[in-house]
C-alpha cells in the first residue's frame, strides 16, 4: 500500500515536472515576473495584520491622541494602501499585456506540437474508440493543462510563503488557533483528493458519450451533410442518438452526483463545527482579559488567512493530482512513437516504380476474418494495372496496404525489389501520387489544395485544362486564390462532386513520383469529364499506374487486370485474356457491356 502510494506520488511529481519544463523552455520570462509578483502578493496579507493590529492597539492604549499621533497613522494608512495597490496596478498590466502574450506562445507550441504527431499516427489508431477517447481528451487539454500546472506550481510557492509568514505570526501569539485551522484545511483536501478523483472518472466516463453528441452537433453545420439533412430525416434519426447519449448522461451524473453531495455534507459539517470551536476558544480568551480587541482581531483575521492559505496549498497539491491525471492522456500523445519501425531508404521519383505483393495476408484490428488472404502478384515499372472486384472485395484495403497505412499480418511488398518497410516512411506517401475513393478538398485555396506547401508543377495548368477545370477556376474572383469555403471566406466557393474529384486528380499528378494510385477517379464525373481523363491517363508513359474502378472503360487498354473476390486475387491477365477464360471478369464485363450494345461486346474479344 505503502509502495503505491510512494509510485503514484512519484508520478504526479513527474507528470507536473514535464509539464513545468515545457514552460519554463518556452517563457523563462513568465517565470520571472510571476515570482516576483508571488513573493509579494504573499507577504502582504502578513504584514496588512500586522499594521492592523498595531493601529487597533494604539486606539485601545491610553496614549494621548495628538495631532502628530494622527499624523503618523495617517502616514502608516497611505503606506499599507501603498503596498497593496502597487502590486495590484502590476498584476492588472501582467494580465491583460505581458501574461497574454507568453500563454499564446504556449499555446501555440502545443498546438504545433500536435499538428506535427498528426502526420505520425497511424491509420489503425483511427478506427480504435480508445485512441479517439485519449486523443480527443489530450486535444481539449492541449492548452489549459501548461497553465493550469504553472499557476498550480505558483498557488503552491504563494501559499508556502504565506503559510511561514502567517505560522510566525499565530505561534507569537497562540498555537493553539493553528490546530484549528490546520483541522478544517485537512478535511477539505481529503474532500478535495476524493472529489478530484471523482470528477475525473466521471469525465472518463462522459468522454465517449460526449463525442457521440458532439459528432452530432458536427453533423448540423458541415456543409457536406446540408443537403442530405434537408432532403432525409437525418435529423430525426439524429435527434434519436443524442437523447439516447443524453439519458446516459443524466444517470452518469446522478451516480456521480450522489456521491458527491454525501462528500460535501460530511466535510461542511466537520469544518463548521471546527470554526465554530475556535470562535469560542477566542472569545472565551477575550472575556477573561488574556486577550485584547487588537489581539482577537489579529487571531482571527489570521487564523482565517491562514485557512484560506492552507486550502490555497491542498489544492494546489489536489491540483497536481488532477492534472497528473490530465497528462497522463497527454504524454500519451506528446511521446507517441509508430509501432512499426521507419526504413532508410529513398524512392528515385523520376522512374517508374516496380511492384510486387508476395503471399500477403491482412486482418483489420479486433477482427479474426482475413480482409485480404494470400495475395501475389508482379506490377513491372511503367505498366497500366487496373484492380477491380464487387464491393467489398478489398480493393481498397489493399491500397491502403501498400501505401503502408496498414501493416500486413503476413506476406511483404516490394518497391524496385526492396521490401516496403525498408524505406522511409515519409518517402512513401509523399512520392505515390494517390486519389482516395473518398477524396477531400480543403478550406484552403484552390491552389493550395493541389500542392500545399510545394510549388504547383507547371504541367498541373495542362491538366487542369485537360480536365475543363480552367474556364471555372478563371472565372472565380480569385482565381487560383480562391478558398474552396464559404466558412471562413465570404468570397469563397463551393464546387460541385466532380470539380472537387478533379482537384483531387490534379493533386495526386502534381506530385513527382514513379507510382500514381487511382481509387475511383471518376465516379463524381460525367460521361465527358470521364472520357478526358481517361485520354490523360494514357497520356501517361512513364509511370507505373493502378486504377481502381468499377467502370471498366479503361481495362481494353490496361496492361493487366487483377480481380479480387472476398479478398482473394482469383483472376489476372490482359483484357482479351480473361475475356477468353470467361470467368468472374467476363461476367462482369458484359452485364456491363451489354449497356451499350453487342458491337461493344464483340470488340473486346
Amino acid at each position: 500500500m505503502i509502495r503505491k502510494i510512494i509510485k503514484n506520488f512519484n508520478i504526479i511529481i513527474k507528470n507536473n515536472i514535464f509539464v513545468l519544463g515545457i514552460v519554463w523552455r518556452l517563457s523563462k520570462l513568465r517565470f520571472l515576473i510571476k515570482i516576483i509578483v508571488t513573493v509579494i502578493s504573499s507577504i502582504l496579507p502578513t504584514i496588512n495584520i500586522i499594521i492592523v493590529r498595531y493601529i487597533i492597539s494604539l486606539l485601545e492604549s491610553d496614549i494621548p491622541r495628538t495631532d502628530t499621533m494622527l499624523r503618523q497613522l495617517f502616514i502608516v494608512i497611505i503606506g499599507l494602501t501603498s503596498m497593496q495597490l502597487i502590486p495590484k496596478l502590476f498584476l492588472a498590466f501582467n494580465s491583460a499585456l505581458i501574461e497574454p502574450f507568453l500563454a499564446s506562445k504556449i499555446n501555440n507550441y502545443m498546438n504545433e506540437m500536435f499538428f506535427d504527431k498528426a502526420q505520425l499516427f497511424e491509420y489503425k489508431n483511427f478506427e480504435d474508440p480508445n485512441f479517439y477517447d485519449k486523443y480527443t481528451r489530450a486535444l481539449a487539454q492541449t492548452e489549459n493543462i501548461p497553465h493550469m500546472v504553472f499557476n498550480s506550481f505558483f498557488q503552491l510557492f504563494g501559499s508556502i510563503i504565506s503559510i511561514l509568514s502567517l505560522s510566525a505570526l499565530i505561534i507569537s501569539m497562540d498555537w493553539v488557533v493553528i490546530m484549528f485551522t490546520m483541522f478544517v484545511v485537512l478535511v477539505n483536501f481529503i474532500q478535495s483528493i476524493i472529489s478530484g478523483k471523482l470528477d475525473f472518472n466521471m469525465a472518463q466516463v462522459l468522454t465517449p458519450i460526449s463525442r457521440r453528441q458532439n459528432y452530432l452537433k458536427r453533423v448540423l453545420y458541415n456543409a457536406a451533410y446540408a443537403k442530405e439533412i434537408q432532403c432525409n430525416d437525418v435529423i430525426g434519426t439524429g435527434k434519436r442518438y443524442y437523447f439516447e447519449a443524453f439519458e446516459k448522461l443524466l444517470k452518469i451524473l446522478k451516480r456521480y452526483g450522489i456521491k458527491s453531495v454525501g462528500l460535501n455534507v460530511v466535510s461542511i459539517l466537520l469544518t463548521t463545527a471546527s470554526s465554530t470551536t475556535m470562535m469560542l476558544y477566542l472569545f472565551s480568551r477575550v472575556w477573561l482579559g488574556v486577550y485584547s480587541i487588537a489581539d482577537y482581531s489579529a487571531l482571527m483575521s489570521s487564523s482565517g488567512q491562514f485557512e484560506g492559505t492552507l486550502k490555497a496549498f491542498f489544492e494546489s497539491l489536489s491540483n497536481f493530482y488532477r492534472n497528473s491525471l490530465e497528462i497522463d492522456n497527454l504524454k500519451f500523445i506528446y511521446f507517441y512513437k509508430r509501432e512499426s519501425t521507419d526504413g532508410h531508404l529513398t524512392l528515385n521519383a523520376e522512374r517508374p516504380y516496380t511492384l510486387e505483393v508476395k503471399n500477403l495476408y491482412f486482418k483489420y484490428p479486433n477482427s479474426d476474418k482475413y480482409a485480404l488472404k494470400n495475395i501475389s502478384f508482379k506490377i513491372n515499372a511503367g505498366e497500366k494495372v487496373l484492380l477491380v472486384g464487387l464491393n467489398g472485395s478489398g480493393k481498397t484495403t489493399l491500397i491502403k496496404i501498400l501505401l503502408g497505412l496498414y501493416q500486413p499480418q503476413r506476406g511483404e511488398i516490394l518497391i524496385n525489389g526492396i521490401n516496403l518497410k525498408e524505406y522511409k516512411r515519409e518517402e512513401i506517401l509523399k512520392k505515390m501520387g494517390v486519389v482516395f475513393q473518398d477524396y477531400q478538398t480543403f478550406a484552403f485555396t484552390i491552389k493550395e489544395n493541389i500542392s500545399f506547401e510545394e510549388e504547383m508543377n507547371t504541367r498541373v495548368y495542362d491538366i487542369l485544362e485537360e480536365l475543363d477545370l480552367t474556364p471555372v477556376i478563371k472565372a472565380l474572383p480569385n482565381g487560383m486564390h480562391t478558398s474552396l469555403s464559404k466558412e471562413f471566406d465570404t468570397i469563397g466557393t463551393l464546387l460541385s462532386g466532380g470539380e472537387a474529384q478533379k482537384i483531387c486528380i490534379a493533386r495526386a499528378l502534381n506530385k513527382e513520383t514513379g507510382l500514381y494510385i487511382f481509387d475511383e477517379p471518376s465516379s463524381a464525373l460525367d460521361p465527358i469529364s470521364e472520357y478526358k481523363l481517361n485520354k490523360l491517363l494514357d497520356k501517361i508513359t512513364n509511370k507505373t499506374v493502378i486504377i481502381i474502378s468499377h467502370r471498366l472503360t479503361t481495362a481494353i487498354t490496361a496492361d493487366n487486370i487483377l480481380f479480387l473476390k472476398s479478398g482473394e486475387l482469383v483472376e489476372q491477365g490482359t483484357h482479351k485474356e480473361l475475356m477468353k477464360r470467361k470467368g468472374y471478369y467476363f461476367d462482369l464485363f458484359t452485364k456491363q457491356a451489354e449497356k451499350y450494345g453487342t458491337e461493344y461486346l464483340i470488340s473486346s474479344f
